[in-house]
């Protein structure tokens, strides 16, 4: 019982980091591309290069 809840405190915990990680590559790389694009596909092309 212990160690489940351990666990569940991990991934609570991996998730909120590898969150915060995201968003911080995210701002970071934004200046070097250019502004975001509006809409939707463009947008995930914009992500994934």
């Amino acid at each position: 019982m212990e160690r489940e809840k351990l666990m569940a405190h991990l991934y609570i915990f991996g998730t909120i980091l590898f969150t915060v990680y995201g968003q911080l590559i995210i701002k970071w790389r934004v200046p070097f591309h250019g502004n975001l694009p509006g809409e939707l596909l463009p947008k995930l092309i914009f992500l994934l290069t």
